[in-house]
Parts: structure tokens; sequence; C-alpha cells
């Protein structure tokens, strides 16, 4: 799901669906509405990511479109033409890979210049996806699409260790106008093509990518530098069979090894998650999954990509990168077989984070809940078991979950931009079951207010 806010609007976008509120919820006259009729776009919409740019205030929203009729798939891009999610757009589409090829899985990230979008791309036929074939990287220039003016777009693939192509690159969301990186950043876990196949005999390790001067090749100038370094971590992951709840063991798709939720920066640091299965150990009685997470810090050099001229200095490469902090949320286990997985993290102005996450077991069944530390907490923890935002004791039958949740930092405030908290606010979205039995969403927001808070 996608989940964007600013000062005044709430946007959430589903699978099929968008809707605006306001902060107190109250949802704006015009939505919801079809992702088809919002994107003007085909009857297959799906896989929604929403960013806001502080900067610039305007709204990010992208999804898939498929045409699997014709073999083709395509990026849906919706740029806002003012602060006001109510109201006009441009509406963008832009094919993903030649004809017999079709995206899936988009990620979303933004730089100060740029919008930031990966895919995963398998061949496709009238009778659907295929096998796996590579991920894409797109880089759109917020100028131009901001201005509704045709654009460009660079269309980075081929991403891969010793010829074996890895999937979902996660770019970063730099959200913050205060930070202003040398470079744009993408981070990857392994996943479909490594550990014996989506990671199930187990993988370790992150990889981290920095990509500079992204819009030079527009005029004129040298092509954008992509570079990439490979981190060792210390906890191995396992492709996770699934979580459990009331009288069904491993019967909610707690999904795989990728990084599902939108990798934040803020002040030098992004944020990574993914799930593993083989809780507490491999084969376990009722093994559990639960989630990996890292704080990272990109290291760049002066001017690795060797540009010149007015170029000089604009092309910095990452050479290496320092996880301060790693944990596997109880990884040891939880009672009733507990599952914590699609944990999505935000930091808010001070670096405090909020980690949004689903949650099950074989007492309770699926729901989302949230988690928080302080930037002054001990080293490689997060404060506490969680938090219920959502749940209801109903049997979900549909096996497949939501993917991801969402996580997005607000900096509306007297310390931010605008009037409000501060910029220590974070919303949040993930999904429950309602009464009849299908998933609902609920959105939430945390912060931090008195020294108290713990």
């Amino acid at each position: 799901m996608g989940l964007a806010v600013n000062d005044a609007f709430v946007v959430q976008m589903v699978n099929s669906r968008i809707t605006v509120m306001d902060k107190s919820g109250n949802t704006q006259p015009g939505f919801p509405k079809s992702l088809q009729t919002f994107f003007g776009a085909g009857s297959l919409v799906f896989d929604p990511r929403a960013l806001y740019d502080w900067a610039n205030t305007r709204w990010i929203l992208i999804a898939i479109n498929e045409d699997f009729a014709n073999s083709k798939g395509f990026l849906q891009l919706a740029v806002s033409q003012t602060s006001d999610p109510r109201g006009l757009y441009n509406i963008y589409q832009f094919q993903v890979g030649p004809t017999g090829q079709c995206p899936d899985f988009p990620t979303l990230g933004q730089s100060k210049a740029g919008i930031i979008v990966g895919f995963n791309v398998f061949g496709c036929s009238p009778a659907g996806f295929g096998g796996f074939v590579n991920s894409h990287v797109f880089l759109i220039s917020k100028a131009q699409v901001y201005a509704g003016a045709a654009t460009t777009v660079w269309d980075q693939f081929g991403f891969n260790v010793g010829g074996t192509a890895f999937d979902t690159l996660q770019p970063a969301n730099i959200f913050d106008p205060a930070d202003r990186p040398r470079a744009a950043f993408v981070v990857n876990s392994l996943n479909i093509n490594f550990g014996g196949g989506q990671c199930f005999g187990g993988c370790g390790g992150l990889v981290v990518w920095s990509i500079s001067n992204l819009f030079g090749f527009q005029s004129g100038g040298p092509a954008p530098v992509f570079a990439g370094i490979s981190l060792a971590t210390t906890f191995t992951y396992f492709l996770s069979f699934g979580a459990h709840q009331p009288g069904s063991a491993f019967s909610i798709d707690a999904g795989d090894t990728r990084i599902s939720g939108t990798v934040p920066y803020k002040s030098g640091s992004l944020w990574a998650s993914n799930t593993t299965g083989c809780i507490p150990s491999c084969g376990a009685t009722n093994e559990q999954s639960t989630f990996i997470w890292w704080q990272i810090d990109p290291i760049l050099d002066d001017n690795g990509g060797g540009c010149t001229g007015a170029f000089t200095n604009l092309c910095p490469k990452i050479t290496d990168a320092r996880i301060l902090q790693q944990d596997c949320y109880f990884c040891g286990g939880r009672g009733d077989a507990g599952s914590n997985y699609y944990a999505s993290f935000g930091p808010d102005s001070e670096r405090d984070v909020t980690v949004v996450f689903n949650y099950s077991d074989l007492s309770v069944n699926p729901g989302t809940a949230f988690v928080s530390r302080r930037v002054t907490q001990a080293t490689n923890t997060l404060h506490d078991g969680g938090i219920f935002l959502a749940q209801q004791n109903v049997f979900y039958g549909q096996v497949r979950w939501g993917d991801y949740t969402a996580a997005a930092p607000d900096l509306s405030g007297p310390f931010g931009i605008n009037t409000g908290d501060g910029g220590r606010k974070v919303w949040f979205s993930g999904m429950f079951v309602d009464g009849a039995g299908n998933w609902a969403t609920q959105i939430g927001a945390n912060k931090f207010v008195n020294v108290s808070d713990p």
C-alpha cells in the first residue's frame, strides 16, 4: 500500500483504490476512487506506492498497470500540481521493458531532484507472468514532471553479482529538505536467485547502491553513475513458510526475503528491513517468522565517477557503508508461535523511529502493530513487543496478505516546515481482518511527546 502525509492531508493507496482524508480522518469529497479512474489506466492497476515531496510540496503517486493481452506492462505516475491532493495531477505512463516483459512490485524513493522507481521484471504473455528476468530502476526528473512537460526517463537494469540478477531494489526516500546527500541511495537484500532459490537454504548480506549525477544526461553531460557495495550482516535470513492464526498454521503469507517496505533516509542513515523464517530454528514445531532490520550509514568518495568540466565532483560513488545497528526482532521466538512480518520504518526529525508490522499467532488473527525506539535507546534494540493498532479475532481464509506496510514521516510543525507537531510524528498503515473475513486497512500515527516517554 501507499501512504503519504503533508501538513493537512493523508493519502492512502491500496490495490484498486485511492483515498484522501484530512488529519482527523474525514474522507474528502470525490474519494475514494478506483486507481483505474485516478490514473486513467487499464483494468489491472495494482501495487501502489506514495510519497510527499516536502521541499516542493508535491504528492508523488505510482502504481503498476499490466496489459497482459498485449504482453506489456507500464508504470503509472501521478504528481500533484499543488500541495492539495484533491486537485489536479500531471499523469504519466511509461512502458517498463520490451514487449514480452512486464513489471511487478514497484518500489519508490526520491532525491532532491529526482523520483526513483524500481521494478522486478518478469516475462509475460496473455497467460500472465512468466519467470523473473531482472530488475530495473527508473530516474525521473522532478523539474520536468512537476512542470507537466515531456520527460526522458533513465532506465538502468542488469543489477547483478557474478551474473546472478538481484531483485527488489528499494530506492531511499530522502524526505527531509534539511538533508542534502551528494547521491541517491538504493538497498537490496538477496532473494529470488539466491540461497538455493528465494533463500530457502538461507542468505546473508545486503547491497547498498549510490546514484549520482542523475540528470546530467538531459543537458548533454555524462550518464548517471551507479555504484554498489556488498555488506556482510550478522543474521542469516530464510524464506518464510508463512505465519500462523488460530486453528490454522502457516496460513498467512508472510512474504519472502526482499526488503518490502520503503527505505527512509534521515541525517546520513538508511533503515531497511526484511522478513525471515526459521524462527527460533529451521524445522522447529510451529516455526515462526520475524523481521530483521538494519540502520546503515553509506560512505561516498569525492568524484569516483570521474566526471569533469561542469560536472566535476558531481559523480561520487559509494565506497563503503557502516551498519550502525542490526537486530532480529524476537529472533528467539514469541509465545503462541507469534510472527512479526512486513515491517516498515519511519524516522522522525530526531531519528526516533516508529516501526509498523503485521502480527499473528495461534491465538490471535492477523493485525497491524507498531513499536518504536528513541534515538538514545540501547543499540540494536526496539523498545518492547509492540502495540496493536488494529486487530479482530476473525479468521482470514485468503492466504495472500499485504506484501508491504507503509510509514510516512510528518515534518509539519514549528521545528519542521509549517505548524503542528514539530516533525516528531510518523504516520503508518497496515492490514487487519474485518468482520467479514476480508482484509481491511487502518492508519495510525505515533510521536514522542514528553521526556517521560521511554
